[in-house]
């Protein structure tokens, strides 16, 4: 069974078919266990950050310590990760920027995973590749600067005129 909000529903899925939803999804996924230990991972996870190829045994902290040399700031990464697992409920999200081996805004994101049973302590975390929408933000209000400059520009000598006419 798994508690979604407030609705319960029984899955009749195996966990190779849920390996196999998990690895079509492009973003990546980390399953983090309460004791810290990573429980499982998709292949969209290995392609955004190469070196999180580690054994099947690896904890979150040793995840971490192979992935920070990637990242702008290994403090920001950490305190993002403890932030997500600590939330009760699903965390919004951070951005963080990944300078290797490919130049990139990632936005990480996290839902604790409650069985219906209980609390299992357990997080979900999702790393998603936002350097295409951000660049597009960025596009989008450098062209409303420039449309902005380029309407002012004549409407200020169209506004002197029409004064230089009322006078």
């Amino acid at each position: 069974k798994l508690v979604t909000g407030v609705q319960t529903c029984a899955l009749p899925i195996s966990l190779a078919r849920l390996a196999a939803l998990l690895d079509a999804v492009d973003d990546g996924i980390l399953l983090i266990g309460p004791d810290g230990a990573v429980l499982s991972r998709n292949r969209a996870l290995g392609d955004l950050l190469p070196a999180a190829h580690l054994g099947p045994t690896t904890g979150v902290g040793e995840w971490l310590t192979a992935v920070e040399p990637m990242f702008e700031s290994s403090e920001a990464l950490r305190r993002v990760f403890a932030e997500a697992r600590r939330a009760p409920e699903a965390f919004p999200g951070a951005l963080l920027h990944q300078y290797w081996p490919v130049e990139r805004d990632l936005r990480i994101t996290s839902a604790p995973v409650q069985p219906a049973g209980g609390a299992s302590g357990a997080v979900l975390i999702a790393i998603s590749d936002v350097s295409e929408a951000i660049a597009g933000n960025r596009a989008k209000d450098e062209m409303l600067a420039l449309v902005g400059h380029e309407l002012k520009t004549p409407l200020t000598a169209i506004l002197g005129y029409a004064d230089l006419l009322l006078t």
